[in-house]
């Protein structure tokens, strides 16, 4: 249905969005349900369950033991506060997203 892979211009969004909804709206509800049902089957005979677990291990491991810029960025708060913290963060990204 696009739902997920669909890109739209800026500020249609929403529009799009509600476009859809109004399409799924005029389907029977239990057709709905089962669709959904199928399309969360195929995702976990794909292994999305495992695979979540998985980034979730490696998130808990980057995050309980802490880069470099990580032990910074907390010494920073803690010396000088969050906003300072905040601050020394998003400046060693200035200039490197489009937007700028």
């Amino acid at each position: 249905m696009g739902i997920i892979s669909r890109v739209v211009k800026d500020g249609m969004h929403l529009e799009v969005a509600r476009q859809i909804a109004r399409s799924i709206a005029l389907v029977d509800p239990n057709v709905v349900m089962g669709t959904k049902k199928a399309i969360n089957s195929t995702y976990e005979i794909q292994g999305i369950e495992k695979a979540l677990k998985v980034a979730l291990d490696i998130d808990h491991q980057i995050e309980s033991v802490g880069s470099p810029d990580k032990k910074a960025f907390m010494d920073i708060a803690r010396e000088r506060g969050m906003r300072e913290a905040i601050a020394w963060r998003d400046a060693r990204f200035a200039g490197t997203t489009s937007n700028e």
